[in-house]
């Protein structure tokens, strides 16, 4: 069973995301809603993926995929970032940082995100 790891603040889009990927796939949705929460989490459930929020309480998603980035044992893990933030230099800066995807909440739906994790798993349909 794949393993994906939400980090996100916001409780009613983590709670959708959870119930759209854990209905669509046999997936384990694993959640955080801080930075070192998710830090944590990281390294005790070594997920296959995560979805990583910019925007969180305590240490936000920039430090997050830094340190993610600069960890030989988190660097392969794929992180697809998911935020409200519609910018190109942010787009830039994450996919230097090694992310996969660069996902603006307002222009995509729970079913696109659910596809891009399948993508990034090597899921088929």
């Amino acid at each position: 069973m794949k393993k994906i790891l939400v980090i996100e603040d916001d409780k009613t889009l983590q709670d959708a995301i959870k119930n759209v990927v854990s209905t669509e796939e046999d997936f384990e949705v694993i959640q955080s809603f801080d930075g070192p929460s998710g830090f944590k989490k990281i390294k005790e459930e070594k997920p296959d993926i995560i979805l990583l929020d910019l925007m969180l309480p305590k240490e936000d998603g920039y430090h997050m995929l830094y340190k993610l980035n600069e960890d030989k044992t988190t660097k392969k893990i794929p992180v697809i970032i998911l935020t409200a933030i519609d910018s190109e230099t942010s787009d830039i800066e994450c996919k230097n940082f090694g992310a996969v995807e660069y996902l603006v909440k307002s222009d995509i739906s729970i079913l696109d995100i659910m596809k891009k994790i399948k993508e990034h798993l090597n899921v088929n349909d």
